[in-house]
């Protein structure tokens, strides 16, 4: 049924799908066929192992699900084969019970409704291809900063403000926090120009201070910024 296009489709527009192994500790002792692993590279370069069935699904975050708050739910003896859960309470909502019918036509029949519901009561959620940029945006921002790039990594917080402008608020407090990361780092290198100029290194700082003044117009620290750049002078 998971690999049925029509439910592939619909999953992708309207789902965010939460999947658990039971006795994952020793699927992975024994690597049937179902608990095969292969080795990936995250977003930011680090190899990670995933899921040969759940292409992108990692060991670590399956674990960390397994013993995670959405599925405390399901571990009476009436477990669901597959439940619907409200993504902003956690709360349970429905799903369908071992025994009944599980083609692709019944899940999204089950699941249509409930995201109806939760797009009448929150508006309608963010694109998948939307947040993933975001993900993948955000990594890039971290690695940019990391690398002391901060005027590129400015530059890619500024293109995903412009991509989700007009997008969902959760979509936006996401990059929000992209430009807080940007912030911090501008924040740290006008701190380190300060000490410079009190250590009277005011003149070697002058290229950084007006490098950065230029940078941080109309942000938070623009202000700061220029006043910096004035005491180089």
């Amino acid at each position: 049924m998971l690999d049925n296009p029509s439910y592939i489709k619909f999953s992708r527009e309207s789902c965010v799908e939460v999947m658990c192994m039971k006795d994952i500790e020793q699927a992975l002792k024994e690597k049937p066929d179902r608990a095969k692993t292969y080795t990936a590279k995250d977003p930011y370069g680090d190899e990670v192992e995933c899921f040969e069935c759940c292409p992108g699904v990692t060991v670590k975050q399956m674990l960390a699900l397994h013993e995670g708050k959405p599925l405390e739910y399901m571990k009476g003896p009436l477990m669901p084969y597959t439940a619907v859960v409200d993504p902003h309470s956690l709360r349970d909502m429905g799903g369908i019970q071992r025994g009944e019918a599980t083609s692709a036509d019944a899940f999204i029949a089950v699941i249509s409704k409930h995201v109806r519901s939760l797009e009448e009561e929150h508006g309608k959620g963010v694109d998948a291809k939307l947040w993933e940029y975001i993900l993948d945006a955000q990594a890039k921002v971290d690695l940019l900063l990391g690398e002391e790039k901060i005027e590129k990594a400015l530059a890619l917080v500024e293109e995903m403000e412009r991509t989700t402008a007009r997008e969902h608020e959760i979509a936006k407090r996401k990059v929000g926090s992209a430009r807080q990361s940007v912030m911090a780092d501008a924040a740290a290198l006008l701190d380190a120009i300060e000490k410079r100029i009190g250590g009277g290194r005011g003149a070697d700082a002058r290229a950084e201070a007006s490098r950065l003044a230029k940078l941080l117009k109309g942000t938070d620290l623009a202000d700061r910024a220029s006043a910096i750049e004035a005491r180089t002078k």
